[in-house]
């Protein structure tokens, strides 16, 4: 929360229908929720010792506003206990929740996540004594190894990025929020960092492998995944033309030696996509009965609607064509779709680990994709299977 923000609200939604439930005029810095109940740190107002960062030597008249923490109730917003900075020896400090669980809640202060952070009872807001402390210490609580990215630790791991990955600017910890540990996995939203602006945006899920690979691993070549073997007797093709990559051919020539008719037409049209990109026709009413509801100076409260969605781009990848069969990339939904010439029938689908943006590649019954998880997949155009997996940077293993 930047310091320079003095007011706000606490708003819960409904997910199924966007109206609202409830509202506190609270600035909320940090939100946790658990079992039923939401957990934030309200500052009173904007923090202009921390605006000042590390120009502030204690001579500024500034002061810091009062930091609480407050339990409210998820459904009802009613609050169930407040527990000021005061209460637990963190006077005039930038408070911050780090994890909620074990019938605890986490506090620390925001800039200090070395420390070993105070326990609150999530019931009571109280703090815990010390033997509760030391067990709850155990299982969780979040500190900051380098500048930007927390680490968790959980039943005695620590979830981090690693010395072995430190540098991979594509897989690491969300700049300031770290990682979430969560139904047996560490979730991070990676998000766009001033220190390595290089990585993938987006939500990553991560489980244990065991552990980390050394130095020397690292560097050693990766081998392909493989699944079955491939014959070109059964998995070939036997064709006299095809299109077999992105404009045709490796001159991207967008041409092909055959004939055409004098008139073409549309043989067939075939939806293979899943889920509409755009506008349904039941949100398209929807947004006329609203737009009309204003134009009579009614508007429907409490509601969140989407006002238009545009698409700039194709969600289909070129197509490519082997023999009888033609196949095409969903860009949005990370997955290669085989149809069939004759019909337009869907032969077969294969789900891919990223985004891919390009046309697939074809050679004898072998088709080429890559995708943005970095993993270049092989997979048998007559069936669909999967052949081979070759992740091609092994620094981002």
């Amino acid at each position: 929360m930047d310091a320079k923000v003095g007011e706000g609200s606490l708003e819960v939604y409904s997910d199924k229908t966007g109206r609202a439930i409830w509202k506190k005029n609270l600035l909320a810095t940090s939100v946790r929720i658990a079992n039923g109940r939401v957990f934030i740190v309200s500052r009173s107002g904007k923090d202009d010792v921390e605006a000042l960062g590390g120009n502030y030597n204690g001579s500024q008249n500034v002061t810091r506003p009062l930091c609480k923490v407050v339990a409210l109730d998820l459904k009802t917003g009613r609050i169930l206990w407040e527990t000021t900075g005061d209460d637990i020896q963190l006077t005039d400090q930038p408070l911050s929740l780090e994890a909620v669980g074990y019938g605890a809640v986490a506090v620390t202060v925001s800039h200090k996540f070395k420390d070993m952070p105070t326990f609150l009872s999530s019931t009571t807001g109280k703090e815990l004594d010390a033997a509760k402390k030391s067990e709850v210490g155990k299982h969780f609580f979040r500190y900051r190894e380098s500048d930007c990215a927390p680490s968790f630790r959980l039943n005695g791991e620590v979830l981090s990025e690693g010395k072995a990955i430190a540098n991979c600017g594509g897989a690491k910890s969300a700049c300031i929020v770290g990682i979430i540990p969560a139904y047996g996995a560490a979730y991070t939203a990676q998000n766009y960092c001033t220190c390595r602006p290089g990585q993938i945006q987006g939500l990553t899920a991560v489980t244990s492998v065991g552990t980390l690979p050394s130095a020397e691993e690292m560097q050693r070549e990766v081998q392909p995944v493989s699944v079955g073997n491939y014959d070109d007797a059964t998995d070939g093709f036997t064709y006299t033309s095809q299109w077999t990559t992105f404009r045709g051919n490796a001159e991207r020539s967008s041409g092909a030696d055959c004939d055409i008719p004098k008139r073409v037409a549309v043989r067939w049209s075939k939806q293979v996509t899943t889920g509409a990109r755009g506008t349904s026709r039941t949100a398209a009413s929807s947004r006329s009965r609203s737009s009309s509801r204003l134009r009579k100076g009614k508007p429907e409260r409490d509601t969140v609607k989407r006002d238009w969605l545009a698409y700039l781009n194709s969600r289909l990848t070129a197509p490519v064509i082997c023999g009888a069969t033609a196949i095409v990339g969903d860009i949005d939904h990370n997955e290669v779709i085989a149809v069939r010439l004759s019909s337009g029938a869907v032969a077969w689908r294969y789900m891919l680990g990223g985004r891919m943006d390009s046309a697939a590649t074809v050679y004898k019954g072998i088709c080429l994709v890559g995708d943005h998880s970095g993993y270049v997949h092989a997979i048998k155009i007559k069936t669909g299977c999967h052949h081979w997996s070759y992740k091609s940077r092994n620094d981002t293993r």
